[in-house]
């Protein structure tokens, strides 16, 4: 999974909206409404899919759009929705990755995103150099380049393409 695709189910997304809300669980017709919104569906189908009065889905709505853009602190609408949750994702598993890096020996030099958004590689002052997977968090290659790097490193990944 690459880190566009932070989210992918509407059952991830109100995983993260529920954290971001810091209140427990939607209630259920909070969820209907974040549901069928993820959805593309407007509020008239929701009300007659679930059997609410259309001006009642609506209120729901407002207020749950309201609950995120204040939490957030940004404007998130029934169509903005994906764009902005997938935004956060993503710094959540950037700032989440930050853990794998304490486990790097020495103080971080150097730090590089793979072109796909697949991996990071890491360097430090001890002259090593590692490349993080960054879904899983292990390290899945190490090196030492004693004495072949000098004092101001820059780590990158080579286009393999073309």
């Amino acid at each position: 999974m690459n880190l566009e695709e932070a989210i992918i189910t509407a059952s991830e997304a109100i995983v993260l909206v529920e954290k971001l809300l810091k209140r427990g669980r939607l209630t259920t017709v909070q969820e209907i409404v974040f549901r069928q919104s993820w959805t593309g569906q407007t509020y008239l189908d929701m009300a007659i899919d679930s059997d609410y009065d259309l001006g009642y889905i609506k209120d729901v709505g407002s207020k749950l759009w309201r609950s995120l853009s204040q939490a957030l602190g940004e404007k998130v609408t029934k169509t903005n929705l994906h764009k902005v949750l997938k935004r956060i994702a993503q710094k959540q598993d950037i700032r989440n990755s930050k853990q794998y890096f304490n486990k790097q020996i020495g103080i971080l030099k150097a730090i590089a995103f793979s072109p796909d958004a697949q991996f990071i590689a890491s360097a430090n002052n001890d002259h090593i150099v590692k490349v993080w997977h960054l879904a899983t968090g292990k390290c899945v290659q190490t090196a030492s380049l004693q004495n072949r790097v000098h004092h101001d490193s820059v780590v990158k990944f080579k286009d393999m393409q073309g």
